[in-house]
């Protein structure tokens, strides 16, 4: 169970860029008046290598649960005051 919970948060990271990388494919197909099924498929590429590079140093860096429990961390609602440390 574990190793699917891991596999899950990096595809997380990575689907990120691929869509960010998919959008801007989408709008400069559009600039250029016709789809272009290569040009939309470069941007794709693009971003499923940014964000496979960065779910890899994420993960060997940080650790992919512990960063992804800082982003989903909320310690003013939890009632920690700023500089303490629990």
């Amino acid at each position: 169970m574990h190793y699917i919970v891991q596999i899950l948060f990096w595809l997380k990271i990575v689907i990120s860029p691929v869509l960010i990388s998919a959008l801007l494919g989408g709008v400069v197909t559009l600039i250029l008046g016709k789809f272009n099924v290569y040009i939309f498929s470069a941007f794709l590429c693009a971003g499923v290598i940014v964000g496979a590079l960065w779910a890899e140093r994420t993960r060997r860096k940080y650790g992919l649960t512990r960063f992804h429990s800082k982003l989903i961390a909320t310690p003013d609602i939890d009632g920690y005051e700023e500089g303490e440390d629990n």
